[in-house]
């Protein structure tokens, strides 16, 4: 039977190196699988990559964007300020316009309240002149009444001498009629001498009458 057993050793030989064979090829066949999948990742890396690339290159196109819409609105809020420092020019002018009139009308006034002083200070003077009018007014009315109580003083002293120089006309029409005595001539002589205490009483009177007359007169 050893023959037997060689050809079956030959056989299990066989077999096993089938076998290996075997294994071998699909040793190989994973590898090439690995190969495969490594060169499959590195493409899928390769692609990734790409992707990666393309995002970085739009995101940098939005940054650009994004950048230019903030130099527009920096443009826009520049434009928004220079009108803005218009306006407050404009303001600022129309107010110095304002005050300009202000100005003006106070300067008006100031005029106006000197005319009126002019008037006012005219006006005075015309007092003052109308015043002085009636002052002279009074005051010639004044001499008018001391001239006419004059008069009336000449008259009465005219009256008093006529009286006087009539009484010496009957005294000599009666020393002519009668003859003259001593005692005539005494009597004569009497008559001839200064006013009597009774006619000056009288005469004192008279004159004090007058000038009570004079004093209402003047402060009439």
């Amino acid at each position: 039977g050893g023959g037997g057993d060689v050809h079956e050793v030959g056989l299990i030989l066989q077999e096993v190196t089938h076998a290996l064979h075997h294994l071998n090829k699909n040793k190989q066949v994973h590898h090439l699988n690995k190969n495969k999948q490594v060169h499959h990742l590195n493409k899928n890396k390769q692609v990734h990559h790409l992707n990666k690339n393309k995002q970085v290159h739009h995101l940098n196109k939005n940054k650009q964007v994004h950048h230019l819409n903030k130099i527009k609105q920096v443009h826009h809020l520049n434009k928004i300020k220079q009108v803005h420092h218009l306006n407050k020019i404009e303001q600022v002018h129309h107010l110095n316009k304002i005050k300009q009139v202000h100005h003006l009308n106070k300067i008006k006034q100031v005029h106006h309240l000197n005319k009126n002083k002019q008037v006012h200070h005219l006006n005075k003077i015309k007092q003052v002149h109308h015043l002085n009018k009636i002052k002279q007014v009074h005051h010639l009315n004044k001499n008018k009444q001391v001239h006419h109580l004059n008069k009336i003083k000449q008259v009465h002293h005219l009256n008093k001498i006529k009286q006087v120089h009539h009484l010496n006309k009957i005294e000599q029409v009666c020393s002519e009629s009668h003859g003259s005595t001593t005692n005539e001539y005494r009597d004569e002589a009497s008559f001839h001498q200064p006013m009597s205490k009774h006619d000056r009483q009288s005469e004192s009177s008279d004159e004090a009458r007058l000038r009570h007359d004079q004093k209402h007169n003047i402060n009439q």
